[in-house]
């Protein structure tokens, strides 16, 4: 109903007043869904996973652990299958999902992967003191709103349709066995699936609005989602001060 209204009709003001609602809908809506809280019946938790997860496929990772089709990731993962779905104390940690590492080493800047992008990354805005200090930082007071309303929502689209492109050059490619091109294939037909109907993203507007209409009420959308967001960050890590990299 949302494609066919905001998409294809055009119900522009309406997609942009809530694109801020959409944007966090659909990650806490996965979220819930790793952390069990539909387990009303094995059934509903089971259809609500993958809803969230077709809908946000690029979190699944996250959430859920890589699918990956290498040889030991099936080994992992038949390990856990045995052990009912658990993960054992002697599993490398850095096999878990990110979110149970994130869970384990709660806002470490060198071990939570939610920190890590920001303790060991270059990035316009400094938000933190565990964050590389470059000369740019004097003026990020001047520019932050445009790097995090326009930067950052162009970054994301971007990176998302390349993504989808290179999956499709993935998949043309020569693969080892069945298993591994029905794998590729539907993980790249979900990144597309999401590229397509996602609020985030509507790929489906670009077929049916004007490029230049459905290129800005995307924007717009994103600017008005970032805005209505607030991101709140933990207290100062009590880190070395002197690694490299740091703002004297």
């Amino acid at each position: 109903i949302w494609t066919l209204f905001c998409y294809v009709r055009g119900w522009n003001v309406f997609n942009i007043a809530l694109s801020w609602f959409w944007s966090r809908h659909l990650d806490a809506g996965l979220h819930a869904a790793s952390h069990g809280d539909f387990n009303y019946s094995s059934s509903t938790r089971r259809w609500f996973t993958r809803l969230y997860s077709l809908l946000c496929h690029h979190m699944s990772d996250y959430y859920e652990g890589s699918a990956s089709t290498s040889p030991s990731s099936k080994s992992r993962t038949s390990s856990r299958s045995r052990n009912g779905g658990e993960f054992t104390a002697t599993q490398d940690p850095t096999d878990l999902p990110q979110h149970v590492q994130h869970h384990l080493w709660t806002n470490d800047p060198r071990l939570d992967p939610d920190w890590t992008v920001f303790a060991l990354c270059r990035h316009w805005v400094r938000r933190h003191d565990c964050n590389p200090w470059h000369a740019y930082h004097e003026w990020q007071c001047c520019y932050w709103l445009f790097s995090r309303c326009v930067v950052d929502s162009l970054t994301e689209v971007l990176t998302m349709l390349s993504t989808c492109i290179i999956g499709v050059m993935q998949v043309l490619e020569a693969p080892k066995d069945p298993f591994h091109f029905k794998s590729r294939a539907l993980d790249v037909a979900a990144w597309w699936l999401e590229l397509f109907i996602n609020p985030n993203y509507q790929g489906v507007a670009f077929l049916f609005r004007p490029f230049f209409e459905a290129f800005s009420i995307l924007m717009l959308g994103r600017v008005v989602a970032k805005l209505v967001q607030h991101f709140l960050m933990p207290e100062p890590c009590n880190q070395d001060q002197e690694d490299e990299g740091k703002r004297p």
